[in-house]
């Protein structure tokens, strides 16, 4: 058999480009390998609300123990009463970002909670200022009281005079409404669902389920600031609050490990969207 001594003399050379051409590639395994997500929630919540839209600031961890980086596009909550109907859904917002020293004139500042990458083998961790924007309606009738709020008390104030107060009836109006918001939340027993979504999916990357209670002295210190909507306080501008009397209140969470749980809470989750 005649064997091209051409072909031959080429091999050596063949072969060393295909050896260079695959070189500039990352073994055949890495492209398998998938990043192992967690989500881990701080054992204390903090609830508040403004003008009775209840929010809620949590520390979260977020580790990454596998050897690609991934992208966290939102993070989210579920809050499902064991007691009545109530619930509520509250997204990510924010995160807080504070400086390794703050001076006094620093101030911790608020990022936006969007597409955060997880390098491989490290931990994104901070606390996570979670609420759901008012519809438009809330919102009108917000800034409605709020200009009748302004045009009441600028109406009555006078050069070194005392400090003064709203009407009753606009003051009743506020209280209504603020309660009305918070929409029968109650004391009794709860459950909260963490979500976490990577980036395109559709559905949760991971979740995590607890438990938590709430008592009559938290919704007590919802109502500790009222007595402040009638100067203006909380509404035109910050409640001072020198004698730092609780105007949220905390709650500790236990995690929930029993997956027919998780299950049903995210159930529920789905069927309230």
């Amino acid at each position: 058999m005649h064997i091209n001594s051409k072909l031959i003399k080429s091999i050596p050379i063949i072969v060393s480009i295909v050896a260079v051409t695959l070189s500039q590639f990352k073994p055949l395994y890495v492209y398998f390998e998938k990043p192992k997500i967690d989500l881990i929630v701080g054992q204390r919540i903090s609830f508040y609300e403004k003008w009775g839209n209840l929010g809620m600031n949590v520390f979260l961890q977020i580790p990454n123990t596998g050897n690609v980086g991934t992208t966290i596009e939102k993070v989210a909550f579920y809050i499902s009463s064991l007691d009545s109907d109530y619930s509520r859904y509250l997204p990510g917002q924010s995160y807080y970002l504070k400086p390794e020293t703050l001076e006094e004139v620093q101030r911790v500042n608020q990022i936006p909670l969007s597409n955060i990458f997880i390098e491989k083998q490290s931990v994104w961790n901070s606390f996570i200022n979670s609420y759901l924007e008012a519809n438009k309606a809330t919102q009108m009738k917000i800034e409605e009281l709020t200009l009748a709020v302004g045009q009441d008390i600028m109406s009555k104030l006078e050069p070194d005079g005392d400090i003064v107060f709203i009407e009753d009836d606009l003051y009743d109006q506020i209280i209504d409404f603020v309660r009305d918001n918070l929409d029968s939340l109650s004391i009794g027993e709860y459950q909260l669902l963490a979500m976490g979504w990577k980036q395109n999916d559709n559905n949760p990357s991971i979740m995590k389920a607890y438990s938590f209670s709430i008592y009559e002295s938290d919704l007590q210190r919802f109502k500790n600031k009222e007595q402040e909507y009638l100067s203006g306080a909380g509404i035109l501008y910050p409640i001072v609050n020198p004698l730092q009397i609780p105007l949220g209140f905390n709650s500790i969470l236990t995690e929930i490990i029993d997956s027919n749980i998780v299950s049903n809470l995210y159930k529920s989750y789905q069927n309230r969207k």
